[in-house]
């Protein structure tokens, strides 16, 4: 099911991109996100953890010379450790919710982060629940249940 999330997700994606020119949030982040349309605690958790580690590189920015890959590996890396704190501090203090907390992958969050700058971190995040909704519904069609 993963296989066939991110295939149509990269299918689906560039399809959207080649038609509004907007990256909806990476490769493999639609179809990640489609296999996880029915846990928003965790798309909300994605999502936060993303916006925080946007705005942390842009306000890092300032002070380090952040462009190309170094800046990419800094995002990413950023959102790692944001959501590996999220999911310690609730191992810590609310163990029983651990599961509902996780966000989607420790990767997803940074990647969607990595494309703000281009599209806005409100357009990035729209465009990739629309394409993940996309993936979604192909799955349903094709799969029968989901």
């Amino acid at each position: 099911m993963i296989t066939l999330a991110t295939a149509l997700g990269l299918i689906l994606g560039l399809i959207f991109q080649e038609l509004t020119t907007v990256v909806p949030g990476g490769l493999v982040v639609p179809g990640y996100l489609a296999l996880y349309l029915n846990e928003p605690t965790r798309l909300v958790i994605a999502f936060a953890v993303a916006l925080v580690s946007y705005y942390l590189v842009k306000l890092l920015g300032y002070r380090v010379p952040l462009y190309g890959q170094r800046r990419i590996i800094v995002t990413v890396l950023l959102a790692f450790a944001l959501d590996w704190g999220v999911v310690m501090a609730t191992a810590h203090f609310a163990p029983r919710q651990l599961d509902a907390v996780e966000a989607i992958g420790h990767i997803v969050p940074g990647l969607l982060a990595r494309n703000m700058p281009r599209n806005g971190p409100l357009v990035t995040i729209l465009s990739s629940v629309i394409v993940a909704v996309a993936v979604y519904l192909v799955m349903l069609v094709v799969l029968g249940s989901f």
